[in-house]
């Protein structure tokens, strides 16, 4: 009866895995034919910070990506303060979209001072969970906050964008996503104030 029963486990566990297998093909075959989407704009105004010009992204770094629908602006305030906002959009390739926190600390050139998550007011009354980095650059300091999107949603956890993404390509319905970035540069350590100047940025965003 036991022999039975261990059979029976067995076979569970290797259909659950050969579907898993199936369901990844399938997911990533859609991936790799879907359509390009189109590159991103960027507001000329988020809240206080003015553009100042959209920065050129290299072509070697659209290659890692694997798409061209990436766009960096900068800004810059009243009080002569500059942030960076990058947005990275995806449709089909959901392998494209990834943690910020790579890109940071890649190289080695900088250290991670902090990590968490940070709850921004939206004008509805209602809150968004955010992540935000805090970096020791060459310089000076840099705050960055971001979170995912994905069609209506708007999260900071990665995988759960990345759920949705599979859902979305299993049912052959339409799907995009971004990972938004802002990040501040400061001379000083000064983790909270740069956060809370974030916050209007943020709102802007998921308007």
């Amino acid at each position: 009866m036991s022999g039975k029963k261990i059979d029976n486990l067995t076979i569970s566990v290797l259909v659950l895995f050969v579907f898993v297998l199936l369901t990844m093909r399938i997911v990533s075959s859609r991936e790799e034919f879907a359509l390009e989407v189109e590159k991103p704009s960027i507001p000329a105004e988020l809240a206080d910070w003015k553009l100042l010009g959209e920065v050129v992204i290299p072509e070697d770094i659209l290659k890692i990506l694997g798409t061209k629908a990436a766009t960096l602006g900068e800004y810059r305030n009243a009080a002569g303060e500059k942030i960076d906002l990058y947005i990275l959009k995806s449709s089909g390739r959901r392998s494209t979209i990834h943690s910020p926190e790579y890109c940071y600390l890649g190289s080695g050139k900088n250290e991670l001072l902090k990590r968490g998550k940070y709850d921004v007011s939206l004008d509805s009354g209602k809150t968004l969970k955010v992540n935000y980095l805090f970096i020791q650059i060459e310089g000076g300091f840099q705050t960055v906050v971001y979170f995912y999107t994905a069609n209506q949603l708007k999260t900071h956890n990665y995988y759960k964008q990345q759920l949705f993404f599979i859902l979305k390509r299993l049912k052959n319905e339409p799907v995009e996503g971004c990972l938004m970035r802002v990040a501040k540069f400061s001379r000083n350590n000064d983790l909270e104030p740069s956060l809370e100047s974030l916050q209007p940025v943020v709102r802007e965003l998921v308007r």
